[in-house]
């Protein structure tokens, strides 16, 4: 089954004019939410640059059909309708991908799966920002219930602003991310093949808001890139962990239930406490 024929249409949200006159290279200064402000668009363009990401009436109703079809639909027919028919808003989909219900799916253009990708109940993949793929899961990923992907911009400028394409998240094959996990990214965050992430963890590649005592909310300062987060393969995040911006974890390496890592772990090591420190070798 296919989507109907795609209009005339730029690869992003359509730009709000003149809503905001703000400098956009503020953290707080979002092009989305000055386009919300923009009174002269309807509110379907509104909703359109926000959840499809690309202009076009047409686009917009294949979207809200599918979603309205199959997106809560339980049951095996659910199932299966959703994977014939989810892969028709993405950007490329894989062999035999499987849908939980109530997935919430923001410029999913910019998604990209590979084969026997299972993406469970009430995730969200956001993939809003200026990269071509955002969102890039490979072969036999797992993303478990209530799990969040979500690629920001530093600047707020997603899909207006060439010179900041915001986050993009990468999980390689086998990765298995749990349920209730959170993975947040304004520039790089890369989990390599066969990592584990448990339940409840956090994982931010971005997100350094500026403190400098200039008087300005901190919302208005701004934003500092640290370089992103990269785990190698075959590494285990334990549950309830934080792993912060500018962190690498080393093939195998091991972060223990509840640490929060903000420095890089060598490879095969094990750490654990707040702020996690080395415990052991393997």
């Amino acid at each position: 089954m296919h989507p109907p024929p795609a209009e005339a249409d730029e690869d992003a949200a359509p730009a709000p004019s003149g809503g905001d006159r703000r400098d956009p290279g503020r953290a707080g200064d979002s092009a989305f939410r000055a386009l919300l402000r923009d009174r002269r668009l309807p509110a379907w363009r509104k909703y359109t640059g926000l959840v499809i990401g690309r202009p076009g009436l047409l686009r917009l109703l294949w979207h809200e059909a599918v979603i309205l079809a199959c997106g809560d639909l339980p049951g095996a027919l659910g199932l299966l309708l959703r994977g014939w028919l989810f892969p028709t808003l993405l950007g490329a989909c894989g062999d035999k991908p499987v849908f939980g219900r109530g997935i919430t799916l923001r410029h999913p253009h910019r998604i990209r799966l590979g084969d026997r990708v299972i993406v469970d109940d009430r995730c969200v993949l956001d993939a809003k920002g200026g990269h071509a793929v955002a969102i890039d899961l490979g072969d036999d990923v797992i993303l478990g219930r209530n799990s969040s992907l979500i690629c920001k911009t530093t600047s707020g400028t997603a899909g207006v602003d060439a010179a900041d394409p915001g986050g993009r998240i990468v999980l390689g094959p086998r990765a298995n991310v749990s349920l209730n996990c959170t993975l947040i990214s304004e520039s790089s965050l890369v989990l390599g093949p066969k990592v584990l992430v448990a339940g409840h963890c956090y994982v931010i590649a971005g997100g350094n808001h500026g403190v400098a005592p200039s008087g300005e909310a901190i919302v208005d300062q701004p934003m500092a890139d640290r370089g992103g987060v990269e785990v190698g393969a075959g590494a285990w995040i334990g549950a309830n962990a934080t792993v912060l911006d500018g962190v690498t974890l080393g093939p195998a390496a091991t972060v223990g239930a509840g640490a929060v890592v903000r420095a890089d772990v060598p490879a095969h090591a094990t750490v654990a406490g707040v702020p996690a420190r080395p415990i052991r070798g393997r």
